[in-house]
């Protein structure tokens, strides 16, 4: 074959890369997914976004009562200070 330009090899190359395309596409099967992923994907995890988004406006309704301001700040200072100590026995079994 004898290209008489560079342009005219350009196009019967890429001529021939579309019809190979063309071919693979109309050889293989549609591609779907199982059952179960669209079940996780359409239903289970809108489902957990909307329990946790739930549960969030619940803890803000009753974590902003006033009784309980004082409370949890409490519970905080006690959580913090058993990570603080866990963090210094965590370092010095690491010796």
């Amino acid at each position: 074959m004898n290209w008489t330009s560079c342009a005219e090899y350009v196009d019967n190359v890429t001529s021939a890369v579309a019809v190979r395309e063309a071919e693979q596409l109309a050889a293989s099967p549609p591609h779907t997914e199982p059952a179960f992923f669209l079940f996780l994907s359409n239903i289970a995890e809108p489902g957990v976004c909307l329990f946790g988004i739930a549960g969030n406006v619940l803890n803000l309704i009753v974590l902003t009562r006033k009784q309980l301001q004082r409370s949890v700040c409490r519970v905080n200072y006690s959580a913090l200070s058993v990570i603080i100590r866990l963090f210094f026995y965590l370092v010095e079994a690491s010796r």
